[in-house]
């Protein structure tokens, strides 16, 4: 599993993971996206167009993350998820609790609130 960071415009956080979000993926990267996501305490939009697979495990992850940045008033946005991907995070129910965009535009407009 591989996790990078990009800057964007505004101030914006982009996290972009690729590869399995299964048991071993997630606990690769469990630690560092947390200290990227939640111990920032702002709002990040989370690149999934590279993950291929995502069990509960990372589902998990996703939902511990999103309550923190919650908790003070940040919010996570994903972007881009591979079709099968994207129709598991549905199936979960997660896109009531973070938004899913498949354009970083609109993902940015959303996570600014416009």
């Amino acid at each position: 599993m591989e996790l990078s960071v990009e800057e964007l415009s505004g101030g914006l956080r982009c996290v972009k993971l690729a590869g399995r979000l299964d048991l071993k993926g997630t606990q690769e990267v469990d630690l560092k996206f947390t200290a990227l996501v939640a111990g920032t305490k702002q709002s990040v939009i989370v690149d999934m167009a590279g993950v291929d697979y995502i069990a509960s495990i990372g589902i998990r992850m996703f939902i511990s993350n999103v309550k923190a940045l919650a908790s003070v008033g940040a919010k996570m946005i994903i972007l881009k998820p591979q079709k099968m991907v994207d129709d598991v995070l549905r199936m979960a129910g997660l896109d009531a609790i973070i938004p899913i965009h498949t354009e970083l535009a609109a993902a940015t407009e959303a996570i600014k609130g416009k």
